[in-house]
């Protein structure tokens, strides 16, 4: 137990899910946060859809001996291929909590899940032009079907 999961300042080159434990996020050495199941690990990264190894902010420390579900950030791109449903969903997953992340981070209280961002068609064009103004989200999905690329926005 207390294994380093991430070091505050280290590369993070993976999305993961913890199914069993706890840990515990970590700051200037000061506990910040609790993790336990369903909470994710370099969703922040994966949200971004990139493929870089980015530095980590926070140390994350196991608390109790547990199980991470793992997937490499470089592997998404080609696993979009073969099951653009499915990332899609995880990539839906990554971003959800990338949002409660950045909202914890602001206000310094989880997000209230009763209120919801609304989805409409003038938001998914925005996003979509948005997303498509960045050279590395258009690299991306190059090879993408148009009926998956809206999976994934």
């Amino acid at each position: 137990m207390n294994e380093n999961l991430t070091n505050e300042g280290e590369t993070v080159d993976y999305f993961g899910i913890i199914c069993h434990g706890t840990a515990s996020v970590e700051f200037q050495d000061q506990s910040v946060k609790k993790l336990s199941v369903g909470d994710t690990i370099g969703q922040c990264f994966t949200a971004e859809f990139t493929t870089e190894q980015s530095k980590h902010l926070y140390t994350i420390k196991t608390m109790t001996s547990g199980l991470i579900a793992v997937l490499p950030l470089g592997e998404i791109k080609s696993e979009i291929r073969k099951n653009p449903e499915a990332i899609g969903k995880l990539m839906q997953v990554a971003a959800n909590k990338a949002f409660e992340t950045v909202y914890y981070n602001i206000h310094g209280v989880d997000h209230n899940p009763k209120v919801t961002l609304p989805n409409n068609g003038q938001m998914n064009k925005g996003l979509r032009d948005f997303f498509f103004k960045d050279p590395s989200m258009r690299a991306f999905l190059k090879g993408v079907d148009k009926r998956d690329e809206r999976i994934i926005i």
